[in-house]
């Protein structure tokens, strides 16, 4: 579909650019896009996100001004109030949908934002979407303007809708972990590791020239440099592979610590090949820091993005996503308003078992 339109993704709700789905020709737009990752967006410069947003000028980094909700589907047939607020002074920025916060700008890359100004035309329309009105406020309404303003503008009420949006995105009602490992009698140990013995590294392939790993008085310390993202330093992150393999269900724990703001860290847990090759004895082993291969070349997958700092995911929360590659198929996502605490223990258990994977941070 891109080679006859390569906006084909692109929903414009608001837009200073005369063709509304362009949404990168545009100093301001307003979109809906049909993919899981920046999935509702608002955006204040010319230019796309990426890497438009993630510039250097004079050797300052400059962050552009746009805030952005992940795994945002919109269900046909269902009306919904989106507000999106913007405060100019203090680079504020969010998005609400049916008065549930699903995004704010990003938290740690240095301000003022990169932005430009308004065009003095904004357009609309889009043949898959019915609007029922536009409406435009002198002043950042707060949050508790808009949760009071939701139920005056809509005359249907989805209990069931928005209680899914309060689940993901306000992390109401979410059950707990309760698979204990301890409990259960046909499971075998296969890796136990207190990583407090150098040998322990034996166990590992590390990816990623620019990632320190080694043993500490604590545990093993990874480290990758500290910089802001941008197109150059894109091959700055590592990884760390266990050399022993595991077929069948996988049950997984370890605690870890974060030590500094910023950043991603994910679990992945690697699918064999059609013939069950082995992925670690059969492939070239992959050296690149570089992203590309968790999910954007052929490797089959699952991964599990657990701690999200990055400055184009929601990071004023903590939010995390499972995802089936090299599909970018999203399995599930969700937020929980309170942010895991630095230089504290955090546990993480993962479970894979028959056709269900269930994670989980903290119980």
């Amino acid at each position: 579909m891109a080679a006859h339109n390569q906006h084909f993704r692109n929903y414009p709700l608001l837009s200073d650019s005369e063709n509304p789905q362009n949404y990168e020709d545009a100093n301001f737009a307003l979109l809906w896009e049909n993919r899981h990752h920046r999935n509702l967006i608002g955006k204040f410069f010319k230019g796309n996100i990426l890497w438009s947003g993630y510039q250097r000028t004079q050797g300052d980094y400059r962050r552009g001004a746009f805030v952005a909700a992940d795994h945002s589907p919109l269900q046909k047939n269902m009306w919904y109030m989106l507000t999106m607020t913007w405060d100019k002074r203090l680079d504020h920025y969010s998005l609400y949908l049916n008065s549930v916060l699903i995004a704010k700008e990003d938290q740690y890359s240095p301000k003022p934002f990169l932005k430009e100004e308004v065009g003095d035309m904004l357009y609309s329309g889009s043949p898959a979407m019915c609007y029922s009105a536009f409406e435009f406020y002198d002043k950042a309404l707060s949050e508790q303007e808009i949760i009071a303003l939701y139920p005056k503008q809509t005359l249907e009420k989805y209990n069931t809708l928005n209680d899914h949006l309060q689940r993901v995105f306000l992390g109401k009602n979410r059950p707990e972990f309760t698979f204990n490992i301890d409990k259960e009698e046909n499971w075998d140990c296969r890796l136990d590791l207190g990583l407090t013995n150098p040998d322990d590294l034996d166990h590992f392939h590390q990816q990623g020239d620019s990632l320190s790993a080694r043993i500490s008085n604590d545990g093993l310390l990874l480290e990758t440099p500290d910089v802001y993202l941008e197109k150059a330093n894109l091959d700055q992150q590592g990884y760390l592979w266990t050399e022993d393999v595991f077929e069948g269900d996988l049950y997984l724990e370890y605690e870890f610590k974060i030590l500094r703001d910023g950043g991603l860290s994910l679990l992945m847990t690697q699918a064999s090949g059609m013939n069950r090759e082995d992925f670690m004895s059969d492939y070239p082993r992959r050296t690149s820091g570089s992203m590309n291969m968790v999910c954007w070349e052929d490797v089959r997958n699952y991964h599990w993005e657990y701690c999200r700092d990055m400055a184009d995911v929601r990071n004023d929360v903590q939010c995390s996503v499972l995802l089936k590659n090299p599909y970018l198929r999203p399995l599930a996502y969700g937020c929980n308003p309170k942010i895991l605490e630095r230089n504290q223990w955090h546990k993480l258990q993962f479970l894979q078992e028959d056709n269900r994977i269930i994670g989980a941070i903290n119980g």
